[in-house]
């Protein structure tokens, strides 16, 4: 859509070409890493989006919306915190598979340094919520957590 867009503005098809690459490349669960600065840049500015406390407030925010749960408990009562065992996707699946593992995604020396100083407080989230569920269902948090 960008490309075409581009073209019918008269800009040169390199240019968009160029666009269009920076986009396809900035998706988290892309097969396709950025390859020129602009697509660094974009793909940082946008997994910033879902660094730290945005990215988990805007996850729930998301999940809500498709009512998918804040969690899944398996059937030893322990929550599912992998892709494995369950139908659905729940915030502590999507935190495991995406929110843990986007700080290592990051390209620019600038994005990076954003990234780690929000790191912690959405592992200190994460780690209170679990700890805060798991304790209402009588598990024994300190021989199940694994995080």
């Amino acid at each position: 859509m960008a490309f075409d867009y581009l073209i019918s503005r008269d800009w040169s098809a390199d240019k968009a070409q160029h666009i269009k690459e920076c986009i396809s490349a900035h998706r988290f669960r892309s097969d396709s890493s950025p390859q020129s600065l602009e697509a660094k840049i974009l793909f940082d500015a946008d997994k910033l989006e879902a660094a730290g406390l945005i990215g988990i407030a805007r996850t729930l925010i998301y999940e809500g919306q498709t009512t998918e749960p804040l969690y899944i408990l398996g059937e030893n009562r322990r929550i599912i915190t992998d892709r494995g065992g369950a139908d659905t996707s729940s915030f502590f699946q999507e935190y495991n598979f995406k929110l843990k593992n986007i700080y290592t995604a990051f390209y620019t020396k600038r994005a990076k340094q954003v990234a780690k100083k929000r790191q912690q407080a959405a592992v200190d989230f994460y780690n209170n919520l679990h700890t805060e569920i798991t304790q209402i269902y009588g598990i024994d948090v300190e021989k199940y957590l694994d995080i």
